[in-house]
């Protein structure tokens, strides 16, 4: 069933003003809309088109978002107020010109007003979960562009790996003649994932000098995503529709939108440690690097970042015994008159997140605000002694949720190789029904069937080779 909001836009009609040539960035949100009406009137090259516009389109608005909010950052900063003029005239000078900057950086790289491309929650949250993609697949794959289909079935399946309807997709994809391995690639693949799990497998394969390398490049990346994410936070109030908010006076309005701003900014360390289509995110994505990096540099000789790593992993866990005795023998091995300093961008980063939290707690205190801190390391002090013991039966909620859902994503693969997909879940006439083929020798097949023989034949469990299992038995 079509979303409410994208119903509405197709009522509308079509957006035919915006050609292809035009240098105004069309509305990602009426491209996606016009692109599902050419799907379901089956017009595939049309579909096909304004959909990847649409995403094109998107692409663009998030970019000129992040460019303008950090342009304007630095263009109309908030300095140290003048000792001669009012420090409310003074703030609020400041405001006016930030908006106005933004308002002319957003209409300039656009080509039109910024709220233009003000889309529903619902259409934002298609993007977000790469549905464009969805119908993208098969708009391509009736044009016989089945490396494009198969590339964008990928990219959905990624961050929707419970997708029954694309799982049996993927499964016909592998199987069909023609189709490379290669064809299988993340349209929208996140570099500091990618990174990552490049340095994960190197250290765990004791490559520790490639492994330093890739978790120092997933961390460069993480630190550019996380900033990104952040530049987008300043967006509208997601609750600017509600009653209540005529009720609120200027001040009152504006801490509830500055409250919302920093909880965004917080939650965005989630965001970068959650890998797509997983539930739960990485715990401690960040810290965890300076773990990682500073066993990595040791094996590989270089005490000197080694030590630097150390220093910066105490920024989040000073007190961290054992962490506090590495540095303590790197400083005795590079000798005492050698400082051994933290990362200073790191340093910022941890003081500028206490600073937000701080003023987060404030407001949760004070002006009837809630709050899921998404750091482990956040220092007690920081917490109001009311919270401190709903913080932390929320950390440990946390914890154990992330520690089922990764017990559970490792024990996902199944433990065979070279298996054959024989028949799927539309050839069974079912649900999460599939056929595998060279799952067992033709041996082991044998002693299955002599083992079925000796059972009643309602309680045989194998009628033929190949051997037909549930998918959730596979999971059992």
């Amino acid at each position: 069933m079509l979303p409410f909001s994208l119903f509405l836009l197709l009522l509308a009609g079509s957006c035919g003003c915006f050609s292809s040539g035009s240098s105004q960035v069309a509305p990602f949100d009426l491209l996606y809309a016009d692109g599902v009406r050419a799907y379901f009137a089956q017009d595939w090259p049309r579909a096909s088109e304004l959909l990847q516009r649409s995403l094109h389109s998107y692409s663009q608005l998030q970019e000129a978002r992040r460019k303008c909010r950090s342009g304007c950052q630095r263009e109309a900063c908030f300095g140290s107020p003048s000792p001669f003029e009012p420090w409310e005239t003074s703030f609020f000078d400041r405001v006016l010109q930030r908006a106005e900057c933004l308002e002319e950086c957003l209409g300039r790289r656009l080509g039109g007003q910024p709220s233009r491309y003000r889309a529903s929650r619902v259409i934002q949250q298609d993007f977000d979960e790469r549905e464009p993609y969805n119908y993208l697949q098969i708009a391509f794959f009736k044009l016989k562009k089945l490396e494009e289909a198969v590339s964008s079935a990928h990219t959905f399946f990624i961050a929707n790996p419970q997708h029954l309807q694309m799982r049996e997709d993927m499964e016909k994809y592998q199987r069909m003649a023609g189709v490379k391995s290669e064809s299988f690639r993340d349209l929208e693949a996140q570099p500091h994932w990618v990174a990552y799990e490049a340095g994960m497998y190197h250290y765990g394969m004791d490559d520790y000098q490639q492994a330093a390398a890739k978790l120092e490049e997933s961390l460069r990346e993480g630190l550019l995503a996380l900033e990104n994410c952040r530049a987008l936070c300043e967006g509208p109030r997601e609750d600017e529709d509600n009653k209540e908010e005529t009720q609120l006076g200027l001040y009152e309005s504006i801490a509830a939108h500055y409250v919302q701003v920093l909880k965004c900014r917080q939650q965005c360390v989630l965001d970068i440690a959650t890998k797509p289509g997983r539930v739960s995110s990485t715990e401690d994505f960040i810290p965890s690097h300076f773990d990682l990096l500073q066993f990595a540099y040791d094996r590989v000789g270089n005490r000197t970042v080694a030590a630097e790593c150390a220093a910066t992993f105490l920024l989040f866990y000073p007190s961290d015994e054992k962490m506090l005795e590495r540095l303590k023998e790197y400083q005795a091995d590079l000798g005492k008159e050698i400082a051994i300093p933290a990362r200073e961008n790191i340093r910022h980063y941890v003081q500028r997140s206490r600073m937000e939290k701080k003023l987060i707690y404030y407001a949760v205190q004070h002006l009837d605000e809630t709050f899921k801190d998404p750091d482990l390391w956040t220092p007690k002090e920081l917490i109001p002694e009311s919270m401190k013991q709903k913080h932390k039966e929320d950390q440990e909620k946390r914890s154990l949720k992330a520690s089922h859902m990764q017990q559970r994503d490792q024990s996902e693969p199944l433990p065979f190789e070279d298996i054959a997909i024989s028949m799927d879940s539309h050839q069974l006439n079912g649900t999460q029904r599939v056929v595998f083929d060279r799952v067992l020798t033709e041996s082991e097949c044998k002693d299955i069937l002599r083992l079925s023989m000796l059972e009643e034949p309602e309680m045989a469990i194998v009628a033929d080779v190949p051997l037909i299992l549930h998918m959730s038995d596979l999971k059992a």
